[in-house]
């Protein structure tokens, strides 16, 4: 029984309109990421292509959803807060470390972004191995 629902579950995708923008355990500490997404559809629509595949692991907010993808080292301590274990991010960075997260957030989605508006489809890994070579170069 247990692998069963186990197999179940690892056939959900990740539905973005049935989550939050922001809360859970990033409390909108990231409001250029925010505001990025509320700013055009095709926002939203550059997430979803990219996220498409992504299983749903049941993410609080589509913030958290985010930072979680591209900062995975923070993934069991938003899971630790989901479970009334943990404290909520910004009790666990500082302000030049959020800044941070933030930018490469919005870098990640403006890689999405970019892919999306020129119809290239981009796995989630491959927006993020995309960005960090942007950022090498």
């Amino acid at each position: 029984m247990i692998g069963l629902c186990l197999a179940l579950r690892s056939e959900q995708r990740i539905d973005l309109e049935q989550l939050q923008l922001s809360g859970g355990a990033t409390t909108s500490i990231f409001p250029l990421v925010e505001a990025w997404l509320q700013e055009s559809t095709d926002h939203w629509n550059a997430l979803r292509a990219v996220s498409s595949r992504k299983i749903d692991d049941g993410f609080w907010s589509i913030v958290d959803f985010i930072f979680v993808g591209v900062f995975p080292k923070f993934r069991r301590a938003c899971f630790r807060f989901y479970s009334g274990d943990g404290p909520v991010l910004h009790e666990m960075i500082s302000e030049p470390e959020r800044r941070y997260f933030e930018r490469k957030m919005l870098a990640f989605l403006e890689v999405a972004y970019a892919a999306f508006s020129e119809k290239r489809r981009l796995s989630w890994s491959g927006t993020f191995e995309l960005m960090l070579a942007l950022e090498v170069a």
